[in-house]
C-alpha cells in the first residue's frame, strides 16, 4: 500500500492482492519500523460504520475509513477510487494502483491493476 501526503490531503493507493486482503478482512495496514529502538509508523485501511471516507492520526497511527457498502462496491467493481466528502477539512482518497509505463528503481507493476489508460500513467 502506497501512502501520500500532500498539504491536507491523505492518498491510500492499493495493489490487486492489498484490494483482496481488505476485502476479505475489512483491512489492510502497513508499518514503517525506523530502526531506533522502536519508532514505529503505521497506516491503515478500514471498512467501518462511518457515514463518509474520513481518518483520523493517533498514537503514531493514520487510520482510513471506509464505510462498509462504500467498500463492497468499491472492491467489487471497476471503481477506481473512494474519497472524502467534498468540503471536507481533509482530503481522504482511496485507490486501486494501476500500472505505470515507467516504473521507478526498486518497484514492479506485477500486482498492480492493468492501466485503462498507460498513456496517461504518472509514477506517485
Amino acid at each position: 500500500m502506497k501512502l501520500r501526503i500532500r498539504g491536507n490531503s491523505v492518498r491510500l493507493r492499493l495493489t490487486r492482492s492489498e484490494v483482496d486482503i481488505f476485502s476479505t478482512a475489512g483491512k489492510v495496514e502497513e508499518t514503517v519500523d525506523f530502526g531506533d529502538g522502536g519508532s514505529k509508523f503505521t497506516y491503515a485501511l478500514e471498512a467501518s460504520d462511518v457515514p463518509n471516507v474520513s481518518a483520523e492520526f493517533s498514537g503514531g497511527t493514520i487510520r482510513v475509513f471506509v464505510p462498509q457498502e462504500q467498500a463492497r462496491n468499491w472492491v467489487g467493481s471497476e471503481q477506481v477510487g473512494v474519497e472524502s466528502v467534498e468540503g471536507s477539512r481533509l482530503r481522504v482518497l482511496v485507490e486501486k494502483d494501476f500500472a505505470c509505463l515507467q516504473e521507478r528503481p526498486g518497484e514492479t507493476n506485477e500486482d498492480a491493476f492493468p492501466n485503462p489508460e498507460p498513456a496517461n500513467c504518472h509514477a506517485a
